[in-house]
């Protein structure tokens, strides 16, 4: 019950603020332009585990410093009809981040990433010339590599850390008006609830709890 109250209220307020934070889409699910939009917006810079697997990434994007740990970047690029068009990766966190059939060679500063320790790759990532995957970290993988998989405690635990950071992000003022919404919605909801197990008899001024009357 403490969980599902937690994942209401926390659903609750961001319901209410998604104009403020988080995604209408999911970041791969847009188109090139408007991926790139959203991420240049984003004041945080963190897409920290996001999955973003066989995105094409626009000319413009600004990924530099950007936390891109454990993030799933397979199969990315960057669009390739717009002449000299890159991605700079400077100061960005790749950490844990899974690279395998990632076309590198538009990204530049990839060397200069802030770290990549533990990210993976496999024989059809391609990286730009000059880089050397082993000397920053990187780990090759084979075809039976499978991302080691986290427990549904876990992941639950991980969506409610988002939602907290996620809120945490709004500003004070946004906060209280939020909080006031919140409360107001979950009191509405208790009284629909009060009334589905509460019946009034009006005739005796008698409250019965399933069909027990309560003095």
């Amino acid at each position: 019950m403490i969980k599902k109250n937690t994942f209401f209220i926390l659903g609750t307020i961001l319901i209410l603020s998604r104009s403020s934070i988080a995604f209408a889409l999911p970041l791969r699910e847009m188109g090139a332009d408007d991926a790139r939009d959203q991420i240049n917006m984003m004041s945080e810079k963190s897409l920290q585990g996001q999955d973003m697997h066989e995105m094409t990434f626009a000319c413009g994007t600004d990924l530099n410093h950007f936390n891109l740990s454990n993030a799933n970047l397979k199969n990315i690029s960057v669009e390739q009809d717009r002449a000299r068009c890159a991605v700079s990766l400077s100061g960005a966190d790749l950490s844990g981040a899974d690279l395998r059939g990632a076309d590198l060679r538009m990204f530049t500063h990839l060397e200069e990433a802030s770290s990549l320790k533990g990210a993976v790759y496999n024989r059809f990532t391609k990286f730009p010339i000059g880089f050397d995957p082993v000397e920053n970290g990187l780990v090759l993988v084979g075809a039976h590599y499978s991302p080691k998989k986290k427990t549904k405690e876990q992941e639950d635990i991980d969506r409610v850390n988002k939602l907290i950071a996620d809120f945490d992000k709004i500003d004070p003022e946004m906060k209280r008006s939020l909080a006031i919404q919140a409360d107001a919605k979950i009191a509405e909801i208790k009284d629909v609830q009060a009334k589905k197990v509460y019946e009034i008899n009006t005739d005796t001024d008698s409250t019965e709890l399933n069909g027990v009357p309560v003095k």
